[in-house]
C-alpha cells in the first residue's frame, strides 16, 4: 500500500495542525488514501482496535458489534437553510448507536455550540439511535456538559490516546505506514509548539509563500477558511447578472468549512441591501447527487459550494416590507405545510395578478416541475366557492392567472376554468372541472387525459 507521507501532504496542502492529524489517521485507521468526505468505508484490522480502545476509553464497552462503518466528515445537515449544519471529524455507524467523534488540537477551535448541535442533529438524523460523543482534544481544552442518558459524552486527551495509536500500530506493514504512524505521533508529542513551528519542523526548511488578500468593506472573513471572501463576494455578484451556475474553489479542508461557508454567502445575500443578490442562493453539490465537480477540490473531497440564481428571492427578502403571508401563501401551507417550491410559485403569482401566463412561461420563470404547476397549486389553492388561480384549457398552451378578486365562485364545489373551444358536442358554456385524481381539467368529453377517469360535466 502507497501511503503519502506526512511530508508530501503539508507540501500539497494547506492544512493546519487539526486537519493534517485526522488525515493521516484515517489514512492508517482505513489502510488506504484519504477517502472522500461522508463516505461510508471498511475499518482495517488496526483501525478497529484503535477504535475498540478509544471507545473503552471513552465509554468502558468496546467496538464488539459486527458491520461497523466508519465515516470521515459526516454530514449532519441543517434542518433549514437557515440552520448551518455540522460535519463531525469521524463517525462509527453502529446498528443502534451513532458514535461521534470529533478531534480538536488548538484551544481556539474549540465551539461552545458544537457538541450540542451535533447531539441534536445526530437524533434528527439518526431516530431511533443512541448519541455517543467522544471530545478528543489537547489538555487545558474546555469540555461540554454530558447529556441526559441513553446519550453519551466523554472528554478524553491526545496524551490518554498516543498509547493507543503506539499499541495498534506498533508492527507497520510497510515504509509508508510507518511514516505516517511516526508523523502522528510526533504531531501530539509537539502540542507545545506553535502550529508554525511544528509544520517547519515536520516538513523541513521548504519556502512559505504567503498570499494576502485585501479586507472587503462591509463584510466579515471566515473564520479558520481558506477562501478568500473576493472569492464568493465575485461569484455571487457574477452569478446575480449573467445568472450562471457557479462553484466556489474553496480549497476546504474540512467539510464544517464549506457548510460554513454556504451559510456565510446565504445570509450575506439576504441580507444585501442589493436586491438582485436575493435572487442567489448558495448550495452543496455532492458526489453521491451525480453529474460532475467543477472545482478540483469538488472532485478530491466529493463535495463543493455552488451558487444559482432563482426567479424568487429568497424568504427573508420577499418577506421585507411584508408582515404577513400572502392570500396564496397562507393557503398553500396549510395544505403543503414545510414547501418550498409550491410557496415560491404562489409568492410570484402574488407578485403578478390578474395577468394570463402559459404553463410554459410559468416554468421557465420558476423552474418548478409540471406537477406543482398543473396539480400541487390547483390542488391547494382552489376550494369550493372560490378560484384563486384560473385555467385556460381552450388553447393547446394552457393559460393561468391567479385571481387577486376572487370571492366565490357560483357553480360551488367546481373549479372554474376559461371557457372551452366551441364543439359539435358541448357548448362553450361548459366549465371542465378537475380530475379528482391528478386535479388537471378533464377534456370536453368529461375524461381524464392522465387517468382516464370520467367526472360528469353539468351544462
Amino acid at each position: 500500500m502507497d501511503f503519502e507521507t506526512p511530508q508530501a501532504l503539508l507540501r500539497r496542502l494547506k492544512l493546519g495542525r487539526e486537519e493534517a492529524l485526522q488525515r493521516m489517521l484515517t489514512c492508517l485507521i482505513l489502510r488506504g488514501p484519504y477517502p472522500r468526505w461522508n463516505n461510508r468505508s471498511s475499518l482495517s484490522a488496526e483501525g478497529r482496535a484503535f477504535l475498540d480502545g478509544l471507545r473503552r476509553l471513552s465509554f468502558g464497552d468496546g467496538m464488539d458489534e459486527d458491520g461497523a462503518i466508519f465515516v470521515d466528515e459526516l454530514e449532519l445537515a441543517g434542518r433549514s437553510d437557515d440552520e448551518r449544519g455540522g460535519a463531525p471529524d469521524w463517525a462509527v455507524l453502529l446498528p443502534d448507536r451513532l458514535w461521534i467523534i470529533e478531534l480538536k488540537t488548538e484551544a481556539a477551535s474549540h465551539r461552545r455550540d458544537q457538541i450540542p448541535l451535533y447531539f441534536d442533529l445526530g437524533r434528527h438524523h439518526f431516530p431511533g439511535h443512541t448519541i455517543d460523543i467522544t471530545y478528543l482534544t489537547s489538555s487545558g481544552t474546555a469540555t461540554h456538559e454530558s447529556p441526559s442518558a441513553p446519550d453519551r459524552f466523554a472528554h478524553i486527551t491526545w496524551e490518554d490516546v498516543r498509547p493507543l495509536i503506539a499499541s495498534a500500530w506498533s508492527d507497520p506493514r510497510d515504509p509508508g505506514e510507518a511514516d505516517l504512524v511516526a508523523g502522528v505521533l510526533r504531531t501530539i508529542d509537539e502540542f507545545h509548539l506553535p502550529p508554525s513551528q511544528w509544520r517547519a519542523g515536520l516538513v523541513g526548511d521548504e519556502e512559505t509563500i504567503v498570499v494576502e488578500v485585501a479586507p472587503q468593506p462591509d463584510v466579515a472573513p471566515l473564520p479558520n477558511s481558506n477562501v478568500a471572501t473576493a472569492d464568493w463576494l465575485a461569484a455571487v455578484t457574477a452569478t446575480a447578472h449573467d445568472h450562471h451556475q457557479r462553484a466556489i474553489e474553496a480549497g476546504a479542508s474540512s467539510l464544517e468549512e464549506l457548510l460554513e461557508l454556504r451559510h456565510a454567502i446565504n445570509e450575506h445575500c439576504r441580507a444585501s441591501s442589493d436586491a438582485s443578490l436575493h435572487h442567489v442562493r448558495p448550495w452543496m453539490w455532492r458526489h453521491q447527487s451525480g453529474g460532475a465537480s467543477m472545482t478540483e477540490g469538488g472532485r478530491t473531497s466529493g463535495y463543493e459550494v455552488r451558487v444559482s440564481r432563482y426567479a424568487s428571492p429568497s424568504a427573508d427578502a420577499a418577506a421585507i416590507g411584508r408582515p404577513t403571508r400572502g392570500p396564496l401563501e397562507s393557503r398553500y401551507v396549510q395544505v403543503h405545510p414545510g414547501a418550498s417550491t409550491g410557496i415560491e410559485a404562489c409568492r410570484w403569482f402574488e407578485q403578478h395578478p390578474n395577468r394570463w401566463y402559459t404553463h410554459a412561461e410559468i416554468k421557465h420563470e420558476l423552474g418548478c416541475s409540471d406537477r406543482i404547476i398543473r396539480e400541487h397549486l390547483p390542488e391547494a389553492l382552489n376550494e369550493p366557492g372560490c378560484i384563486r388561480i384560473e385555467i385556460d384549457t381552450s388553447e393547446q398552451a394552457w393559460r393561468y392567472r391567479y385571481r387577486a378578486d376572487s370571492s366565490t365562485n357560483s357553480a360551488v364545489g367546481v373549479p372554474a376554468m376559461r371557457p372551452a373551444r366551441r364543439t359539435a358536442s358541448k357548448p362553450s358554456s361548459v366549465t371542465r372541472p378537475l380530475c379528482t385524481s391528478c386535479f388537471i381539467p378533464v377534456n370536453p368529453d368529461g375524461e381524464c387525459d392522465l387517468c382516464g377517469r370520467r367526472v360528469d360535466v353539468e351544462l
